[in-house]
């Protein structure tokens, strides 16, 4: 397998990544269980409603770490690759569903923020797949 992350690499990741994705999930589920049991004031309310986008901070810090933890160029580059063009995707997804929504047009409805991620990951497989060939 020529665009595997070493086993080290691998662990430092779980080791970090996993506690991130259950922070981003728990702050997901917690602002939403938070607004619907309660009405938090003003200030309150802006504080929780940006801490979902800013949990994913954390994540993206996570995520570019394992990106450069390896010594091997090739698997750094394509890692970047794969992770750019998954951003991309996702910023154009992104844009395209905002304009539905803002002129109101074919349905478009608000998305949950947490929808982010499963795209993310779904652009992030089709890129590494798309380019593995490009970098063996």
């Amino acid at each position: 397998m020529p665009f595997m992350p070493t086993k080290e690499a691998k662990m430092r990741y779980r080791r970090r990544g996993a506690p991130a994705i259950v922070i981003v999930i728990g702050t997901f589920y917690g602002v939403h269980w938070v607004f619907d049991r309660y009405h938090p004031s003003e200030p309150w309310a802006i504080f929780l409603a940006l801490l979902q986008p800013l949990s994913l901070i954390v994540l993206a810090t996570f995520i570019v770490q394992f990106l450069n933890e390896d010594r091997d160029e090739v698997q750094m580059a394509y890692r970047r690759h794969a992770v750019s063009w998954a951003t991309a995707g996702l910023l154009a997804v992104s844009l395209c569903w905002n304009q539905l929504g803002v002129y109101k047009l074919a349905g478009a409805r608000e998305v949950a923020p947490g929808m982010a991620i499963p795209v993310f990951v779904g652009f992030l497989i089709v890129a590494l797949l798309a380019l593995k060939r490009r970098y063996q």
